[in-house]
């Protein structure tokens, strides 16, 4: 997924060979309200193109610029849940050095937890088939948890962890979402309740975006 001024739509498929072809969103198993708001996403980008002097196209505010390829992580992270079954999905951000451009959502193989509602890279580890890590972290996050914490009080089903990092993944009981929480691995509770950091996410779309954007 990219947005280029060539190019119709911003989707393109890759077969066996490697040949990559422009993709209209309509023809996948995706829902409409995807289909509309990759458009959008496209039509956005299109506005910025300078019609009389190309080289002057851009955004118009680096806020500008930021908003519409933050959206576009969350679009990627919609395709990517939508077509969990069938396809990986690669976001191509312009505002990175070419080798950092594509961040590749879900590759093969990508864990998903929580009977699919929260889809993960493949980078993070699920614990459904690990209590004794799951009970250990779990143990690990209660000691760490200062008072007044957004957690504090929350019935929580630790789901995963991260392979790269000390970042685990909370399902949240009551109220619903789900919280990525950065263990401290102190030896002692930690004295502000903004610690262990945390994030929480309503849907597994949201979850995604960040998990992906962090380890790119």
């Amino acid at each position: 997924m990219s947005a280029d001024y060539c190019c119709g739509h911003p989707l393109s498929v890759t077969d066996a060979d490697g040949i990559s072809q422009v993709c209209d969103p309509a023809s996948l198993p995706i829902s409409e309200a995807l289909v509309d708001g990759l458009a959008a996403w496209k039509q956005r980008f299109d506005l910025t193109l300078d019609h009389q002097y190309p080289p002057d196209s851009g955004f118009a505010s680096p806020d500008d610029e930021y908003e519409f390829y933050a959206d576009g992580l969350v679009l990627a992270a919609a395709l990517a849940v939508e077509l969990l079954d069938s396809h990986a999905v690669e976001y191509h951000d312009e505002r990175y050095p070419v080798r950092q451009r594509e961040l590749r959502l879900l590759a093969d193989g990508a864990v998903a937890v929580d009977g699919g509602r929260a889809v993960l890279p493949t980078h993070w580890a699920d614990l459904a088939d690990d209590p004794d890590r799951r009970a250990a972290l779990l143990a690990q996050f209660e000691h760490e948890r200062a008072a007044g914490h957004v957690l504090e009080g929350k019935d929580l089903v630790l789901l995963a962890r991260c392979t790269r990092c000390d970042d685990v993944l909370f399902r949240i009981q009551d109220g619903g979402g789900y919280a990525v929480v950065h263990l401290t691995r102190s030896s002692s509770r930690e004295p502000s309740a903004e610690f262990p950091w945390t994030e929480r996410h309503d849907d597994g779309v949201a979850l995604l975006a960040d998990v992906g954007e962090r380890h790119r």
